[in-house]
Parts: structure tokens; sequence; C-alpha cells
């Protein structure tokens, strides 16, 4: 799974055009989104990603959180609906969320978040919404 994810994100790497990327229900799974997170921490123009439906499972949410802190990062919008992400996600999520400046738009509906990561998403929302992004 992600084969085909690996081949297109090694051609965006020298993108300069594309700023939205919709790769939703592709089954893409864990080694897709690292391939993408990849293209992420080298890419300047990717504004909005969409991958939901992919099944990238919790382990994602610390490539997530690379792709987010980065100092240079231009990604405003980013879903990842129906991605199985759980709790251990959401920690990695939560620290994305105060840490990072550009973010204006996260969806993270229908995964199988518990109260302790609904309760860590809200910590991190908390502490970005009082910094103003």
């Amino acid at each position: 799974m992600g084969e085909g994810a690996c081949y297109l994100c090694r051609v965006l790497k020298e993108n300069v055009f594309v700023s939205h990327l919709n790769l939703s229900d592709n089954r893409l799974g864990y080694n897709g989104a690292a391939a993408v997170c990849q293209l992420l921490m080298v890419n300047k123009t990717i504004e909005k990603l969409n991958l939901s439906g992919n099944n990238i499972g919790d382990q994602a949410g610390e490539l997530f959180h690379s792709v987010l802190t980065k100092s240079n990062s231009t990604l405003r919008s980013l879903n990842l609906s129906h991605n199985r992400l759980e709790d251990g996600a959401a920690l990695w999520l939560k620290n994305a969320l105060i840490e990072n400046e550009t973010l204006e738009h996260l969806d993270i509906s229908w995964n199988h978040f518990q109260n302790k990561g609904c309760v860590l998403i809200a910590q991190g929302l908390k502490v970005s919404i009082n910094k103003g992004t």
C-alpha cells in the first residue's frame, strides 16, 4: 500500500505550482502517509491537503507533528478524517497545534479518539486559539 503515493510524492518534491492536494480514499496506509509527510518537509507550495479515508493509523500522528511543526510549514488546511487515528495520535496532534503557526483548518472527524484523546486535542486547540493561530 502507498507505492503509488511514494512515486507521486517523488515527482511533487520539485513542484512549485500545486497548492491543493487531494489524496482522499486511496488506501495509502501508513507508508503512503509517510511519503506524503516527506514531501511536505521539503515542499513549500502545498497549503491544503486532504488525506481523508486512507487508513493511515495511529502511528501517523508523529509524522504529522513533524510536518506541522517545521519552521517553514505552508500547510493551512489538513483533513485527516476517517483514518483510524486514536489517542496516541491525539498527543502528537495536541503538541502540533500548540507549536504550529500556519494551520487554520484541521478535520479529524470520524476517527477513534476516546475521552483522553479528545481532552488532549482540546488542550492543544485552547493554546492555539489563545495565541491567535
